[in-house]
């Protein structure tokens, strides 16, 4: 029969594992949205990223 010292083990055990599961999948979202959000800034630049910066005009001269 189970004695009250292998139940807290086994719960001990268990909470560990669960809790390494946790952290495992935590990392793998944060890998996955630096993965996403490079992929999205590539996109973003092949399809001519910023516009190109506009000529300035010469300053008009007063007629006399």
């Amino acid at each position: 029969m189970f004695s009250t010292r292998n139940l807290i083990l086994a719960l001990g055990v268990s909470s560990m594992a669960v809790a390494s599961v946790l952290g495992l999948c935590a990392s793998r979202m944060r890998r996955r949205e630096r993965r996403l959000q490079r992929q999205e800034l590539q996109r973003w630049e092949g399809e001519g990223g910023n516009l190109p910066p506009v000529a300035a005009r010469p300053p008009l001269q007063a007629e006399r």
